[in-house]
């Protein structure tokens, strides 16, 4: 985690090379969400990092609240898209 809060962390190149996650692990949650009454209007990313999770769920939720320790990591990225985010460390 040390290294991911540098100032001077590259969180674009990280980014680049970051593998992705599956689009069956994003249909499992939100079979999930649905099968449990879920409306798809909110959902929280927790350790949203370079914030690629956040960004796949704001296709599907109506806002992302995407959160991470680091100052660094995903926030120029998440800031960057639509006015659905909100991005604290």
């Amino acid at each position: 985690m040390a290294t991911f809060s540098r100032a001077n962390f590259n969180s674009a190149l990280y980014c680049n090379f970051r593998p992705n996650y599956t689009p069956a692990l994003y249909d499992l949650i939100y079979r999930f969400h649905a099968g449990h009454g879920g409306k798809f209007l909110d959902v929280v990313d927790v350790g949203t990092g370079t914030g690629q999770v956040a960004e796949a769920l704001s296709e599907k939720f109506d806002k992302v609240h995407a959160t991470d320790r680091s100052n660094v990591v995903g926030f120029a990225f998440l800031t960057s898209r639509s006015p659905m985010w909100r991005c604290d460390h």
